[in-house]
């Protein structure tokens, strides 16, 4: 009989030893996970700070110029700011640098424009080989261009016709791209493409936007016209942050002379209103991405009209 109760009394301590153990375990797992909410949520409310305080750098001061260039204090990148159990870092990027997909949707004279001036972007580009590849412009003209319907289909059978004898069918979108990523649903553009433009391509809410001259890369500059000097656009380049051009007109003439007279006035600016927040917030174990886009609209008023977490 003690024999038995030894035994029941040591089976007894067992379990209790189990059930603390488990208790443990899952009290440890509840604060943990409590932690990762409250890191979750501590960096989303640094998120919305810095991209209040960026807004902030980009309403111009009474008598400020209306010049937008990579000297400004907006276009100056955090490297790292460490704070409490993180820290944040993060850049803004000038949207109206790069060249707008959207911008293949206009008609008439400008629609050709852009047409032209997105073929001289993907010649621009080291390493693309464009062999056998359909004209992209006119791809995405198609894409995203509103074009008469038959009675039977939301987009015309000719161009629906590539999308549907896909594995995966699908349609054009026929409206505005809202991501530059989409791209790659678009016939003829192959990721490594797509890869190559990425830095130069943009897709904003509107067609017939501008190309700001202070801060476009240089295969965005070399796209405006056929007959561009390169050298002269390189030394622009190399000079812009301390000396942008303060209006259009000064790349006509004068001893920069960066663009011939067929380049319009109106496909260039010298300031902008579209630009995109990058930022990375680091709060204990969480991690978050954040992409703003940000319009600064009539009146100086800067508003987010686009937000994305993860992979641009």
């Amino acid at each position: 009989m003690r024999g038995i109760a030894l035994i029941t009394a040591l089976f007894v301590v067992a379990l209790a030893s189990i059930a603390a153990t488990a208790l443990m375990t899952s009290t440890a797992i509840a604060l943990r996970r409590t932690e990762n909410l409250q890191d979750s949520e501590a960096a989303w409310w640094y998120a919305e700070g810095l991209q209040s305080w960026i807004a902030g750098l980009l309403i111009r001061r009474p008598g400020q110029p209306d010049v937008d260039g990579l000297g400004d204090p907006w276009a100056q990148p955090v490297t790292y700011l460490p704070f409490g159990r993180g820290g944040v870092s993060g850049q803004l990027v000038d949207l109206q640098g790069r060249f707008n997909l959207n911008n293949l949707a206009a008609t008439g004279t400008a629609g050709t424009y852009y047409q032209q001036q997105f073929r001289r972007l993907l010649a621009n580009l080291p390493g693309v080989d464009l062999t056998g590849i359909p004209d992209l412009g006119a791809a995405v003209e198609q894409w995203i261009s509103t074009s008469p319907v038959d009675n039977n289909s939301r987009v015309p059978i000719v161009e629906a016709t590539y999308y549907l004898s896909l594995a995966i069918p699908y349609r054009p979108s026929k409206q505005l791209m809202s991501s530059p990523s989409e791209l790659l649903a678009v016939e003829g553009v192959a990721p490594q493409i797509y890869q190559a433009l990425e830095p130069y391509i943009t897709a904003l809410p509107a067609t017939g936007t501008q190309i700001n001259i202070n801060t476009a890369p240089l295969p965005v500059l070399l796209s405006l016209a056929a007959d561009v000097d390169a050298s002269k656009l390189q030394d622009f380049v190399n000079s812009r942050v301390k000396a942008p051009l303060q209006k259009v007109e000064d790349a006509y003439s004068g001893k920069d002379d960066l663009l011939p007279a067929d380049v319009k006035s109106s496909y260039i600016s010298v300031d902008t209103q579209y630009f995109q927040l990058q930022a990375r917030v680091l709060v204990g174990s969480d991690h978050l991405m954040l992409y703003s886009d940000i319009y600064r609209q009539q009146g100086n008023t800067p508003v987010v009209y686009a937000r994305s977490t993860g992979a641009r």
